[in-house]
């Protein structure tokens, strides 16, 4: 669960990781940019709603479509 991971793998990266995790509160109204391929996750404090959209640009298309193929082949060999 969301509050597993928190108690547990959150305070590795606080503590044991050379790369701290970026934290903050999101209040109503603000948006928040994760720029493409940045690993995250976000712990819901009450009831909420989100929207997402993911945006590749001509550029990431080789990469995309490389790392789409990686994962169902992934997901097929499990």
């Amino acid at each position: 669960t969301a509050t597993e991971w928190a108690e547990h793998e959150l305070h590795d990266l606080r503590t044991l990781s050379k790369c701290a995790p970026i934290e903050f509160y999101q209040h109503p109204g603000e948006a928040i940019f994760v720029p493409a391929l940045w690993e995250h996750a976000v712990v819901n404090l009450e009831p909420s709603l989100s929207v997402s959209k993911q945006v590749g640009t001509a550029a990431d298309w080789s990469y995309i479509t490389s790392w789409v193929r990686g994962a169902k082949a992934r997901s097929v060999a499990v």
